[in-house]
């Protein structure tokens, strides 16, 4: 079990509480609605491009990806494989975003809603932790909401993440009960990009290939990506990879393909695709 504190220690992370001023499958969304959750990922992706349509002068930022897994019984599918045999898939909810300090900023409303009790000085410290989640439906761009399905769920809502703590208050009587929330059918996953590690890396990779048109593309979106980052040459895991064996592509992992239309860059104004990573 990968030690999350000496992990935050070793790579000198910020202490998020001081803030500044200012496929195979059927891709099928996850029922509207309240449910609970778990804090499943968090990955650091190094520095991308950060620029829009609407911001076309942002300049690269760190960025990071949570993963959230949803652990609501009606929230998990049972899916039958080629053999025969059945699996279940919990739907996920993910939000990829600019690690920042800034008090504005989405990493930090997402963050203090993980430090509801104000016990944490950075996210990876709620890895684990359960939480109430209220999912929202939406349709992207250029969709016609009166004649197709919603294209996409997430967990934000005019602006504001919808995750609370998984408690049941009760105001009147002056109580509050923990809730039992169900634990995940998958692992922890952390990756620091100033702090790697052989085994916090080992554990993003996604092996197989999927056919795109008419072109077979690795399923290894994750790491790719974060070998993509601008900021790569030089880095600590550059250094940590000089190394190690190239990465293995062969086909024996159930799981979607992965497409940037699957995992957009989050904004604000932006859906995420809930089942991005899907058998990660």
């Amino acid at each position: 079990m990968v030690d999350v504190n000496k992990l935050i220690q070793g790579a000198g992370a910020q202490d998020f509480t001081k803030e500044q001023s200012g496929g195979n499958f059927e891709k099928v969304l996850p029922e509207e609605g309240m449910g609970v959750c778990r804090f499943r990922e968090y990955i650091e992706l190094g520095v991308h491009d950060t620029k829009s349509a609407k911001y076309p002068n942002k300049k690269p930022a760190k960025k990071a990806r949570f993963v959230f897994e949803l652990t609501t019984p009606k929230h998990v599918r049972e899916v039958e494989k080629e053999d025969g045999t059945k699996i279940k898939i919990p739907h996920i909810l993910s939000v990829e975003c600019v690690i920042s300090s800034s008090s504005k900023s989405n990493f930090i409303k997402l963050f203090k809603q993980l430090n509801w009790h104000e016990k944490y000085t950075h996210p990876a410290q709620a890895l684990g932790d359960p939480f109430l989640v209220t999912i929202h439906h939406g349709w992207k761009k250029g969709d016609d909401p009166k004649k197709d399905k919603p294209s996409y769920a997430n967990m934000m809502k005019d602006g504001a993440y919808t995750l609370a703590p998984a408690r049941k208050v009760d105001p009147l009587a002056g109580t509050v009960e923990e809730l039992a929330v169900p634990e995940m059918l998958n692992d922890i996953k952390i990756f620091l990009y100033d702090n790697p590690t052989q085994e916090t890396w080992d554990s993003l990779f996604i092996d197989g290939t999927y056919e795109k048109d008419g072109k077979e593309v690795s399923k290894n979106w994750l790491q790719e990506k974060i070998l993509s980052a601008v900021d790569f040459e030089g880095s600590e895991l550059q250094k940590l990879l000089v190394d190690l064996p190239a990465l293995s592509t062969e086909e024996d992992q159930i799981g979607e393909p992965h497409t940037a239309q699957d995992d957009p860059p989050f904004k604000a104004d932006a859906p995420v695709d809930p089942l991005a990573g899907l058998g990660v």
